[in-house]
């Protein structure tokens, strides 16, 4: 999760303005909103379904979070999925861009 939090924090920021050497048109903006979309409800449900977790972890019962902890890891790995495809389209409309 921390190498994923990384990557997210020290990605670049922003969308090309209107004089900038790089344009994009209407349909890949909303494709790149739709991908941002995507990864921020997986980083939400992410982080709900830690805080879930947190409560109802059992110390009596190991099962319980190692079930838990098992999902978490399948949902940062969907996270992780989701801000690649991202960075990929990203990147793919810099290198048409130049």
């Amino acid at each position: 999760m921390q190498a994923l939090s990384g990557e997210v924090r020290h990605a670049q920021q922003g969308y090309s303005g209107f004089v900038a050497p790089i344009k994009i048109d209407q349909s890949k903006l909303e494709e790149l909103y739709s991908y941002d979309y995507f990864f921020v409800s997986a980083v939400v449900n992410l982080e709900a379904a830690a805080g879930k977790l947190d409560s109802t972890y059992d110390p009596a019962s190991s099962s319980t979070l190692l079930g838990g902890l098992s999902e978490l890891a399948k949902m940062i790995s969907d996270a992780r999925a989701k801000w690649s495809t991202r960075l990929e389209a990203v990147e793919g409309i810099l290198v048409q861009g130049s």
